[in-house]
């Protein structure tokens, strides 16, 4: 990329963002060492009844890995639960080899009994057989069949696909494959979800989002990886922003370059990361080069570390990261629950249609992590009307009691109404 191409695109990029920086406390974006929190503000009270209403689509992976959670979660705070994952084949058949109908089925009856609805995420990593899977009619037809057999025999609530990752020349049997598996679930029943996982960075070129926007009811936009296992440096798996130093691509970008390719915004889940990578590098120094591949690290246990050896912040990409030696330095960089915090103000600024999460089960039950989820996507219960006539002992005043708190719209609050 040439240096005068870049700067345009760094223009452009800078712009965008202007007006939802002012959104992020201040703080959270000067200095490059240790920060000191700052108390973060919420809704109180939380424990009203009725605060577990949503403002949002709030949406979670659960790998089967982390099948120990089913327990765990508070279901309460997750719209919807995409249990990860059946396998597809290049024919159109499912393989679920790591998927048990008891864990499904504990899943399926926790999220159901508080109101949300379970998913089966179904995947395919092979671009050869994602080609040959998308490329072929009587394939497309008995993936729709087999995946809507699948859910119902065992009473979900729709399919998440994630394909990663089809070619540009993939394009035309993409969409034909989401529009036949969208008519077959929604001529079985209009209440089943139908859901597409879309790169951070659409470096293929093969989702034109517009023209696949009528075959989903959501996308969930895998907001991670922008530095990955393999990169040569350490870096913020999930930049807030885009910068000089780390690059033009973040989180705030991938929103732009999603909405510029016809994207509409009250389909987007805007899915960030509850885990990170843990380097080997050359230095402590911020960025450093990488001496090998990284590990990952759950969310739960990089705080930990942190806790261990101290947490720094990187305020351009607004997240924390950690240098500590082991047989030479190594860089941990996450998220935390401040950062988290600042990349739900996104979604809010920017009407998004609610939030996602890989992977539930990372948090290690943590619960600042879930009270970050609450302050920023729940709204008090409306409070209850008072009655039509004064009471017996007139002592009625004449207006309603607030309940001991302030009644939030959610639309004042830049979310959209929550229908799903």
């Amino acid at each position: 990329m040439s240096l005068l191409l870049w700067m345009v695109m760094w223009t452009g990029v800078y712009g965008a963002h202007e007006s939802f920086l002012q959104t992020v406390p201040q703080t959270l974006l000067k200095g490059e060492s240790t920060l000191v929190y700052p108390r973060k503000t919420r809704m109180e009270p939380l424990n009203v009844p009725g605060i577990s209403s949503l403002s949002h689509v709030v949406f979670g992976y659960l790998p089967y890995w982390s099948r120990s959670a089913i327990g765990a979660l508070p279901y309460d705070l997750l719209s919807h639960v995409a249990y990860f994952s059946l396998t597809l084949t290049r024919t159109g058949g499912l393989d679920s080899t790591h998927v048990t109908a008891a864990d499904l089925h504990a899943l399926r009856d926790s999220v159901h009994t508080h109101g949300g609805k379970v998913v089966i995420a179904v995947t395919q990593f092979n671009d050869a057989d994602i080609s040959a899977l998308l490329n072929s009619a009587q394939a497309r037809n008995a993936a729709a069949q087999h995946l809507l057999q699948y859910v119902q025999t065992h009473q979900l609530d729709g399919v998440n696909l994630d394909l990663e990752l089809p070619y540009a020349r993939d394009t035309a049997g993409l969409r034909q494959f989401l529009q036949t598996v969208y008519q077959t679930f929604k001529q079985a029943s209009p209440s089943y979800h139908v859901s597409l996982a879309i790169p951070a960075v659409d470096w293929r070129g093969s989702f034109p989002y517009g023209t696949l926007a009528p075959h989903v009811d959501h996308f969930f936009l895998m907001g991670y990886d922008y530095y990955w296992s393999g990169s040569n440096r350490a870096g913020p798996v999930s930049p807030l922003r885009s910068s000089s130093f780390w690059g033009p691509h973040s989180l705030s970008h991938s929103v732009d370059l999603y909405l510029q390719k016809g994207g509409p915004i009250q389909k987007l889940i805007l899915g960030v990361p509850w885990y990170g990578y843990d380097w080997p590098t050359q230095s402590a120094s911020r960025g450093s080069s990488t001496r090998g591949r990284a590990r990952s690290q759950t969310l739960s246990r990089a705080e930990n570390m942190a806790s261990q050896y101290g947490k720094r912040w990187d305020s351009t990409a607004v997240v924390p990261w950690i240098a500590y030696q082991s047989s030479g330095w190594r860089q941990v960089w996450y998220d935390d629950s401040t950062s988290l915090d600042a990349k739900y103000a996104l979604v809010i600024q920017r009407h998004a249609a609610g939030v996602g999460f890989w992977a539930l089960g990372y948090d290690g039950g943590r619960t600042d992590v879930w009270e970050g989820v609450r302050s920023r996507f729940t709204v008090p219960a409306q409070p209850t009307p008072p009655p039509s006539t004064p009471p017996s002992n007139g002592n009625h005043q004449g207006g309603p009691d607030n309940g001991g708190y302030t009644w939030i719209d959610s639309h004042a609050q830049g979310g959209p109404s929550f229908v799903y």
